[in-house]
């Protein structure tokens, strides 16, 4: 099982590489995440309906620069037997967030009408 300092690894190995891009850096991890997401979603938008495993397949089609050798990967600290799939998690998990920090906003932003 996956420990919470793995996946914060992870998760800040993948905000590294999307600030590595060339639209990058962004001013917050948010622009990061959506960025990415957006990029994710218009690339491998003919395999979404299994969005793991577009997001593998996305990453491991070296859509961000985060590592791919198995050299690197265990160099880091990572099982390489199972980091594609760990990473790809990892930024589901992102922009899980992202989703629902924005639901939670625009939820926000009713209530606030609905007070006026």
């Amino acid at each position: 099982m996956q420990t919470t300092i793995y996946n914060r690894k992870l998760e800040t190995l993948i905000l590294e590489a999307i600030n590595q891009e060339d639209s990058g850096p962004f001013d917050t991890d948010w622009e990061a995440i959506t960025y990415a997401s957006n990029r994710f979603c218009q690339e491998m938008h003919w395999k979404l309906k299994n969005r793991h495993s577009a997001c593998v397949d996305w990453l491991q089609g070296m859509a961000l620069n985060v590592p791919y050798t198995y050299y690197d990967i265990e160099r880091l600290g990572f099982d390489s037997d199972t980091y594609w799939q760990n990473i790809a998690n990892a930024f589901l998990r992102l922009e899980s967030d992202l989703f629902h920090h924005n639901l939670a906003g625009f939820f926000l932003e009713i209530e606030v009408e609905a007070a006026r």
